[in-house]
């Protein structure tokens, strides 16, 4: 649920930035974009959501087993993070709402 809430937590904002920025280079767009999905998408799904068990996927020695729970653990962190994301960037865009965002009050 935390890996949710960070990426929510940096997309919404940056989303309300980006809509109110002056017009900037579009490689600077793009630079910003790429640091937000490694920051933000990459980093909590490598480590919160994936983290040890990608290790039980691929077995390194030949006698070492495959943890097949792995995979149903994987997904439901994954479907875990995907709900928390949603309900999280929800929560923020109402409050931005809520706090006159749309009216132009930032």
């Amino acid at each position: 649920m935390l890996g949710g809430a960070w990426t929510a937590a940096g997309f919404v904002p940056f989303d309300v930035w980006l809509g109110g920025a002056v017009a900037a280079s579009q490689h600077l767009i793009g630079m910003l974009w790429l640091l937000m999905g490694v920051m933000f998408l990459w980093v909590p799904i490598r480590f919160l959501v994936v983290g040890r068990s990608v290790t039980s996927l691929f077995p390194r020695e030949s006698g070492e087993r495959l943890f097949h729970a792995s995979v149903g653990g994987i997904a439901l962190r994954f479907l875990t993070w995907v709900v928390s994301c949603a309900a999280v960037g929800t929560a923020f865009s109402l409050a931005l709402i809520v706090l006159g965002y749309e009216e132009g009050g930032f």
